[in-house]
């Protein structure tokens, strides 16, 4: 698993001073990243959630695991918030192509098809109602950029609530350390 040190994370140029959150000399992996509990959760998923820091595959289990496992609150996930079946079969179809189930041929008819769902899931703001919609919009938007392997903005749109975060940090963990074994074992 790749060491990242405190330059590497000031490179990263986070949006808030993610640095001060760690030691001068401090270098680690993403999951010691995620085990900086000083440090805001949200700030530890961005950081290891970051393109290019982490395979594909991995952040692409992430965004599908967050989609389906992200708690709302109320006793439901943001999949419950997928009114639109292009949207819950993005994801699926995401799951299907990292299990080798589909080829890119299909796995392309979904991300355009869950990228319609999104459209359609945004409602103009002089619509009546639209403060009550913004969850299902974001949960589409959630479930677009997962069926396109775009796990940040994935793990962003889900992660509105408290509990939610502290879900995505576990995901993010074991997701991660299944990575390195799959890496290990190859």
């Amino acid at each position: 698993m790749k060491t990242f040190t405190i330059e590497d994370i000031r490179s990263w140029r986070p949006y808030d001073d993610l640095a001060d959150y760690f030691p001068e000399d401090w270098s680690g992996t993403a999951l010691d990243i995620l085990d900086v509990e000083d440090c805001p959760p949200w700030d530890r998923l961005w950081a290891v959630l970051r393109a290019g820091e982490l395979d594909v595959n991995t952040l692409s289990r992430i965004a599908c695991r967050c989609v389906r496992e992200t708690p709302l609150g109320d006793g439901r996930t943001v999949w419950d918030l997928l009114t639109d079946e292009r949207s819950r079969r993005g994801v699926e179809a995401r799951e299907a192509f990292l299990r080798g189930e589909i080829g890119d041929e299909e796995m392309a008819v979904a991300v355009i098809a869950a990228h319609d769902a999104r459209t359609a899931a945004w409602i103009p703001p002089e619509v009546a109602g639209v403060p009550t919609k913004a969850p299902t919009m974001a949960a589409a938007c959630a479930a677009s950029n997962t069926a396109g392997a775009c796990s940040m903005a994935a793990s962003a749109a889900v992660g509105f609530f408290d509990a939610a975060r502290t879900v995505q940090l576990q995901i993010a963990r074991e997701e991660i350390e299944k990575g390195a074994e799959d890496e290990n074992a190859s």
